[in-house]
C-alpha cells in the first residue's frame, strides 16, 4: 500500500498545506492545554474528553484528505485502503472512547445528561459517525450483499462523500461550541487560547473545502 503522504500533498497543494497547518495546531492548542493542567496539577479525568476527540478529528481529516483528490486507479485504491484504515483504526475509536469519558462523567450520580447544546450535538455525531461508517462499509466489505454489483456500490460513494463532509462540519461546529459555550480551554489559557483554537478550525474547514471535487457527487 502506497504512502499516503503522497495523496495527501499531490493536488491542489495549498489547500492540503493549510488543512494540515491548521489542524496540527489546533492539535496543539488542546494538547498543550492538557499539558499545562498535568503541569499546575488540575488535569481531570474530563482532560481525556477534549483530547480525544480532538484526535480523533485530526485522524479524520486525515481520511478525507488522502482520498480528495485522487486521479489514477492505484491512487484511489491506494486512498481507499488508507481511509478505512485511518478511520476504522484512529480516528473512530478515538472519538467514541473521548466520548464515552464524558457519557461516564455525566453518568456519575448528582450529574446530569445534555445539560448543553455541546453535549446534545456530541450524543448526536456520535450517532451519526457510526451510521457514516457503517454505511461505507456496507459499500466495501459487503457490496453484493446490499448492492448486487460492485458498480452499484461505487454509486453510493457520492452519499458517503456528502455525508462525511457534512458529519466533519458538523464536528468542527461542535467544536466551536465546546470553545464558548463550555469554556475548558477558556478557563486554562483564556480568551486569547479560544480565539487561536477558533482560528485554527476555520482555516482548517477552509482548507478542506478547497480539496472537495463536486463533481463526484454527480450531479
Amino acid at each position: 500500500m502506497s504512502h499516503p503522504g503522497s495523496l495527501l500533498w499531490q493536488n491542489n497543494g495549498p489547500g492540503a498545506v493549510l488543512a494540515q497547518v491548521a489542524v496540527s495546531s489546533f492539535v496543539l492548542c488542546v494538547i498543550g492545554t492538557g499539558i499545562y493542567k498535568v503541569w499546575d496539577g488540575s488535569f481531570s479525568f474530563f482532560a481525556w474528553h477534549p483530547i480525544l476527540v480532538t484526535l480523533g478529528l485530526f485522524c479524520l481529516i486525515q481520511s478525507i484528505l488522502v482520498v480528495q483528490p485522487t486521479k489514477t486507479p492505484a491512487e484511489k485504491q491506494a486512498g481507499l485502503n488508507w481511509h478505512k484504515t485511518i478511520v476504522l483504526y484512529l480516528g473512530l475509536p478515538l472519538i467514541t472512547l473521548g466520548a464515552w469519558v464524558v457519557w461516564y462523567l455525566h453518568d456519575l450520580p448528582g450529574q446530569k445528561h445534555f445539560i448543553s447544546w455541546h453535549g446534545m450535538l456530541g450524543c448526536a455525531i456520535i450517532v451519526l459517525i457510526w451510521t457514516q461508517a457503517a454505511f461505507g462499509a456496507t459499500t466495501v466489505y459487503w457490496k453484493s450483499y446490499f448492492y448486487g454489483t460492485e458498480s452499484r456500490a461505487k454509486a453510493m460513494w457520492k452519499y458517503h462523500r456528502m455525508f462525511g463532509y457534512t458529519l466533519c462540519s458538523l464536528l468542527m461546529a461542535e467544536l466551536l461550541l465546546a470553545f464558548w459555550e463550555v469554556k475548558w480551554m477558556y478557563r486554562t489559557g483564556g480568551f486569547v487560547l479560544v480565539v487561536l483554537s477558533t482560528v485554527t478550525m476555520l482555516l482548517t474547514a477552509y482548507g478542506v473545502a478547497t480539496r472537495v471535487q463536486t463533481s463526484k457527487w454527480g450531479f
